[in-house]
């Protein structure tokens, strides 16, 4: 009985070494996409501190992916009390938001944006992704405050 329970233990052993082998594989591929990804998007936490950056966010905001990990988002927004309301909403909601902002990269003028914040999974909501599209058109009356859609 012995030898079988020591069997079964090296059996699960096994499995388990397989199932982090899995998962490595998968983080992996979900960094390759992440860094390929053509749409400008940074990972936050719920402050709107960015975790990570791929080249395209980092092309728009004007400074290097590496640059922009730790750095909060708020520095890049025009108006500042209106991005602090989209983050209340978000720690509230803890759902998909869709806004539109202005934000201002380093030394560039003020780009509209298009922006979509989602969890990073449904287990992870203290995680965010932010997809930062550019608007090239403004609407009427905006002046860059988030505004939900």
């Amino acid at each position: 009985m012995c030898t079988q329970l020591l069997q079964d233990l090296a059996a699960a052993e096994m499995e388990v070494h397989r199932c982090l082998a899995d998962v490595a594989t998968e983080r992996r591929q979900a960094e390759y996409l992440f860094d390929r990804m053509p749409t400008p998007c940074v990972l936050a936490d719920d402050n709107a501190r960015v975790t990570r950056a791929n080249r395209p966010a980092a092309m728009l905001l004007n400074v290097s992916a590496r640059h922009l990990v730790g750095q909060p988002l708020l520095h890049f927004t025009q108006h500042r009390e209106a991005f602090m309301d989209l983050l209340r909403r978000m720690r509230r909601d803890r759902t998909q938001l869709e806004c539109e902002m202005t934000v201002r990269p380093r030394e560039r003028s003020a780009l509209h944006l298009a922006v979509t914040v989602t969890p990073r999974s449904l287990e992870n909501t203290s995680e965010w992704l932010w997809f930062l599209t550019p608007n090239p058109v403004v609407p009427p009356g905006d002046h860059g405050a988030p505004v939900t859609s």
